[in-house]
C-alpha cells in the first residue's frame, strides 16, 4: 500500500508541475499578444498620420484634421466652444457629458477608452447631435465598462477646440464599497485676488490623476445677482410697454444671454474649466444661483422681482447645471 500511496502522490506532483507549466505558458502568450496588439494600435496610429500628411484623406480633412485618443476628427473654423465639456453623472457603464458651441452645427462626441492595451484610446462610443448656438446641450453615452478609464473629444469644432476641449472620466467600480467625493459650494474662482490660495489648483491635480471619483456642488456655483439686476432692467424696460418695438421671445432670449454669461465666465477660467472637464459633477442650486434671496428680495420699486424673470433664471440653471444629471 506504501508503494501504491507513493505513486499517486509522484502522479499529483506531476500533475500540478504540468498545469504551473501551462499556466506559465499561457501567461507568456497573454504578455506576447498584448504587447503585438499595442504595437498593431502604435503602427495603426502611425499611417493615420503619415496619410494624412501625404494626402490620403479627403480634402476637408487636411485642412484641419486632428488625431485625438484614437479618433479622428473633422473640424469646422467657424464653430467655437463656449462651455465645456463639463462631466456630468458617471455611472458604472453611463456618462453624461455637456458642451455648448457658438453656432448651430451638428457635432460628434467620441468616448475613447484608454487601457493598457491601447494606452493613448480606442474610440468605443460616437454620439451625434444637431446643437442649437449657444445654448448647451449633453451627449448621453452608454454602454460603457465598469471601472474604466474614458476619454472625451469633439468632432466638428475648430481645431483648438478640437485639441484642447477634451474630457476624462471614469467608471464607477460597483464592486468597491469607496467612493472618493469632494464637496464645494459658493464658488467664486472669479472674485480671487493674484496670491490668494486657490483650492481649484489642488483639486485639478487630483482630478487629473482620477483620484476623485465625484464633486458635489451644493449651491453657489456661479452669482448671477448683478447680472440678474442688469437682465432685469432691460426685460421690464420692454415689458412695461407690452413689447412693441421688439417681441417678447426676442427681449427674453437677450436676457437670458446675460445670465448665460455669467456662467461662461466662472467656467472657463483655466482651473474651473480644467476640473469641469475631468471628473463627475453634480449640482443643486441655491439662491445665488439666479439672484441673492430672490423669494424676499424687492426691486427699486419695493415690488417683489419679477416672476417672469425669477423662470428664466430657473430656465438658465437647468440648462446649465440640471442638465448635467
Amino acid at each position: 500500500m506504501g508503494n501504491t500511496a507513493a505513486v499517486r502522490y509522484e502522479a499529483v506532483q506531476s500533475l500540478k508541475r504540468e498545469l504551473q507549466g501551462l499556466n506559465q505558458q499561457l501567461a507568456s502568450a497573454q504578455n506576447v499578444q498584448r504587447r503585438e496588439i499595442i504595437a498593431l494600435e502604435s503602427k495603426l496610429q502611425q499611417i493615420a498620420a503619415e496619410r494624412l500628411n501625404t494626402g490620403f484623406f479627403p480634402r476637408n480633412i487636411l485642412k484641419g484634421g486632428v488625431q485625438r485618443f484614437g479618433a479622428s476628427l473633422q473640424t469646422d473654423e467657424d464653430v467655437h466652444v463656449r462651455v465645456g465639456p463639463i462631466i456630468g453623472k458617471v455611472t458604472d457603464t453611463t456618462a453624461i457629458i455637456l458642451l455648448e458651441i457658438d453656432r448651430g452645427r451638428e457635432v460628434e462626441c467620441y468616448v475613447s477608452l484608454c487601457d493598457d492595451v491601447a494606452p493613448q484610446g480606442r474610440v468605443v462610443a460616437t454620439i451625434r447631435q444637431t446643437m442649437p448656438a449657444n445654448s448647451p446641450r449633453v451627449f448621453h453615452v452608454t454602454g460603457l465598462s465598469v471601472n474604466q478609464r474614458y476619454r472625451v473629444c469633439f468632432s466638428g469644432v475648430s481645431r483648438r477646440d478640437a485639441e484642447e476641449r477634451v474630457g476624462q472620466f471614469k467608471t464607477f467600480d460597483t464592486l468597491s464599497n469607496r467612493l472618493r467625493a469632494v464637496v464645494v459650494s459658493g464658488e467664486r474662482s472669479e472674485a480671487m485676488n493674484s496670491g490668494d490660495p486657490n483650492v481649484w489648483e489642488k483639486v485639478a491635480a487630483r482630478v487629473a490623476s482620477f483620484e476623485v471619483d465625484v464633486m458635489l456642488h451644493l449651491g453657489g456655483q456661479v452669482h448671477s445677482t448683478q447680472a440678474f439686476k442688469d437682465a432685469m432692467i432691460l426685460f421690464q424696460r420692454h415689458e412695461q410697454t407690452g413689447f412693441v418695438t421688439t417681441g417678447q421671445h426676442e427681449i427674453e432670449e437677450t436676457t437670458k444671454e446675460r445670465l448665460r454669461d455669467v456662467y461662461r465666465r466662472a467656467w472657463n477660467l483655466p482651473r474651473a474649466r480644467q476640473v469641469l472637464a475631468s471628473c463627475s459633477h453634480l449640482m443643486i442650486w441655491n439662491d445665488e444661483d439666479i439672484y441673492h434671496d430672490f423669494t424676499m428680495a424687492r426691486n427699486s420699486l419695493g415690488d417683489p422681482i419679477s416672476s417672469e424673470m425669477i423662470r428664466m433664471g430657473h430656465e438658465v440653471y437647468r440648462e446649465y447645471q440640471r442638465q448635467l444629471w
